[in-house]
């Protein structure tokens, strides 16, 4: 009899509605774009920006001409006629002039520059992104957790009253106490991660520390758009260097790259008076033909690089959505039978239970199966929602492309 109201109890328990999970204590919430949104004044994105504009000032100095500058000339003269000796001076400005085609290169830096910006800024921006996801997820895989726990200990109550009633013998009591124990450990070090997880993510937070809203994520696993990879910054910034360095050699191949011009006084055989000059070189010069040269090459490797380089994007975006197709099939998989099948396992378990045909450890068994294809699940959205993040790190893409 004591048996038959035992059964009775756990069935009744098993079957009420399950009390919410504790959820770890918050103050703020903030979505993905709240976090990307402080990224424009931070001292990590701005070095970076100021490295790119010192590089393209830098590569802007091949085509830029001297300031003026002074010329001086003092020489010792002697006569032919009076047979006296003179003190000969002349003092003259002179000024170079550029008369190549410069803007074209110009162009291409200032384009080169605004591109390079949007490609840190989305690696910057990614970087979040993946904190963001990992905070998530955690933050979902610790709730299922302590869901788990919470059956696990509501079993442990209901084998203690077995025990007292001398249904269950102490073994039980202890098995079902260590999967308690073992699942404690287990969110202590969720936990933990998650905690780290939020201080990387919160980096750039002036505010206190904030958790993800999480609900902005996308729920399904996502195909990638040809358009998009295209359209990239990445994509544009490859093809920027050869249009750099053809604008640069282009530049360096004109008939006549610059012309000096001067203005000078001197007091020749004492004879005061102004000259100007104008000074054009007839030959190219050695040096002139080497730059030529250098120019040449550099657009041939520019050429050669982004061949190169568009067909490793091609085989990244292939190996991309092949991992991405099969994300999606085993996260279908799990979901339409794996888990079905788990979850009507447990259902039979739990009434073979009450009548007697199954013991306390198969039911247990079965809800861990559950748990565990749960968060099989939860793994899967997250690694491919991570390798989305990589790519669009890669491909110079904002997140927040592809947000609710």
């Amino acid at each position: 009899m004591k048996f038959i109201l035992l059964i009775a109890t756990i069935a009744l328990i098993l079957n009420a509605s399950e009390a919410k999970s504790t959820q770890i204590d918050k103050t703020e919430v903030a979505d993905l774009s709240s976090y990307l949104s402080r990224l424009q004044n931070t001292d990590a994105l701005k070095s970076r920006l100021h490295n790119l504009k010192s590089e393209i000032l830098s590569q802007e100095s091949e085509v830029l001409s001297s300031g003026f500058y002074l010329n001086g000339q003092v020489g010792y003269t002697s006569s032919k006629i009076e047979n006296r000796d003179v003190l000969e001076y002349q003092v003259g400005v002179q000024k170079s002039l550029l008369l190549g085609d410069d803007e074209a290169y110009r162009d291409t830096l200032k384009y080169s520059l605004s591109i390079e910006e949007k490609l840190q800024t989305a690696k910057i921006e990614n970087a979040v992104y993946q904190n963001y996801i990992n905070s998530c997820f955690l933050k979902e895989k610790i709730s299922i957790r302590q869901d788990e726990r919470h059956r696990d200990m509501k079993m442990v109550e209901l084998i203690k009253i077995g025990v007292e009633g001398g249904e269950f013998d102490l073994s039980a009591l202890y098995r079902s106490q260590m999967s308690v124990e073992n699942l404690t450990l287990v969110l202590l070090d969720l936990k933990s991660q998650y905690q780290q997880s939020l201080q990387k993510l919160n980096i750039f937070s002036l505010n206190s520390l904030q958790e993800p809203l999480c609900s902005d994520l996308l729920g399904n696993i996502g195909s990638f758009e040809e358009e998009t990879f295209e359209n990239s910054s990445y994509f544009q910034a490859v093809d920027m260097q050869v249009k750099k360095q053809t604008a640069l050699k282009n530049y360096r191949n004109s008939p006549i790259k610059q012309v000096t011009v001067g203005l000078a006084y001197n007091d020749e055989m004492d004879i005061t008076r102004t000259a100007l000059s104008l000074q054009v070189p007839l030959t190219w010069g050695a040096n002139k033909r080497n730059s030529v040269e250098v120019a040449k090459e550099r657009e041939l490797a520019a050429l050669s690089q982004k061949s190169y380089l568009q067909k490793e994007l091609e085989v990244i975006l292939q190996a991309y959505k092949i991992k991405q197709h099969n994300n999606a099939m085993k996260l279908q998989y799990i979901n339409d039978k794996l888990i079905l099948k788990a979850y009507k396992t447990v259902e039979l378990m739990q009434e073979r239970f009450k009548v007697g045909e199954a013991n306390y450890l198969e039911y247990i068994s079965s809800q861990e199966a559950l748990f565990n294809y749960v968060l099989q699940t939860i793994k899967i959205r997250k690694d491919a929602l991570v390798e989305q993040a990589k790519l669009y790190s890669k491909l110079g893409i904002s997140p927040l492309k592809e947000q609710k």
